[in-house]
């Protein structure tokens, strides 16, 4: 039996500020497909497949950062979190030829020194974790920036204010 298991499961989202948190897990016929979970949701392939399966959308419509967050968990998935310089280099390459930055699932509550991953994860600025901020960044130049993009054209980092409307990208675990 194989399920889709949200990476968010067992973690208060709500103290992170993205809202409730995933359905529970649904069953998939094979992990290695992902467009079981509907259109779009893709898998990486090539040099850039990661260790763990997952899944990714990438969404078009422009919402807030919180709403993004609460689209990506009504579809049992979270809004990306980076970890490693491969996965951001390759959600780079699918976004680079796009008009607008993507939401990550990164968001500061209240403190730029410790910004926390939509799953309750520090993004700490010093090995052996991961961060791709632009220069000078964070720098919450029109408090509140309280939330992180993806630039498009560059595959950095950037704080700015939750409630703009971008572009985001949804991920999911899947395993048997």
């Amino acid at each position: 039996m194989l399920f889709l298991i949200t990476l968010a499961i067992g973690i208060d989202v709500s103290a992170a500020g993205f809202g409730h948190p995933p359905p529970p897990p649904l069953e998939i016929p094979n992990p290695q497909d992902c467009s079981v979970l509907g259109p779009g949701w893709i898998k990486p392939e090539g040099d850039y497949a990661f260790h763990t399966p997952l899944c990714f959308l990438f969404v078009n419509k422009l919402r807030t950062c919180h709403k993004a967050g609460r689209y990506c968990a009504a579809k049992g998935a979270r809004l990306v979190e980076i970890y490693t310089w491969e996965k951001n280099l390759w959600i780079w390459s699918k976004i680079h030829n796009s008009t607008e930055p993507r939401w990550l699932g990164l968001k500061f509550n209240g403190s730029k020194d410790f910004p926390l991953w939509m799953s309750g994860a520090a993004a700490l600025p010093s090995p052996p974790y991961f961060n791709n901020w632009c220069d000078g960044q964070p720098d919450d130049d029109q408090p509140p920036e309280d939330c992180v993009v993806m630039q498009n054209m560059s595959g950095m980092w950037n704080d700015i204010p939750s409630g703009e409307k971008k572009m985001f990208i949804c991920e999911t675990l899947v395993f048997d």
